[in-house]
């Protein structure tokens, strides 16, 4: 992989988490569960997914929010470990991968990677307590989280985002 490749996934990447962060916010309008009512079908091979089952799914008695969550879960999953994963290996690919390890940020979002990888829960192994705690921009990950589930008030999509263009920057500015 060149890093003209690896800058090319990362900005699909991107485009997804904002395609994920539009949604969500389409999702709670009650035009688009309209729209989707009338959708009707669509098929994948040879298996049929019916729209209007979405709508009625994000209309039912479970709050909307609630569902969105899980949504927006998704694209902070997607978000989390496909950059880290993606310079990972190109940082391995290219003997750079001592300098992806030097960065500040890059313990907090393996922890927030590995989390995101396990149902939202961190689970520290020996080597994880050891570097605790680990902080970035205000937010610090200790041993009272070993085993819990990771809130989007903790670190939510904005934070996301932020991370993500740290993340990118290094990719464009530092490595080769």
């Amino acid at each position: 992989m060149t890093k003209k490749i690896l800058q090319e996934k990362l900005r699909v990447v991107q485009n997804n988490f904002i395609l994920v962060y539009a949604a969500s916010r389409l999702f709670c309008e009650p035009r688009v569960l309209n729209i989707l009512e009338t959708l009707g079908e669509g098929s994948l091979g040879r298996h049929n997914m019916r729209f209007n089952e979405i709508a009625i799914f994000l209309k039912c008695d479970i709050s909307k929010r609630e569902k969105n969550n899980e949504f927006v879960k998704m694209g902070i999953r997607m978000m989390l470990k496909e950059p880290f994963e993606l310079i990972k290996d190109y940082c391995k690919l290219t003997n750079q991968s001592s300098l992806f390890k030097k960065q500040k940020w890059y313990h907090f979002a393996r922890l927030l990677r590995n989390c995101v990888s396990h149902n939202f829960r961190f689970k520290f192994l020996n080597y994880d307590e050891r570097l605790l705690p680990i902080s970035y921009k205000g937010k610090t990950i200790d041993i009272s989280k070993d085993n819990t589930e990771l809130h989007l008030s903790f670190f939510g999509q904005s934070d996301i985002w932020e991370l993500f263009c740290e993340i990118s920057s290094f990719v464009d500015d530092v490595l080769n």
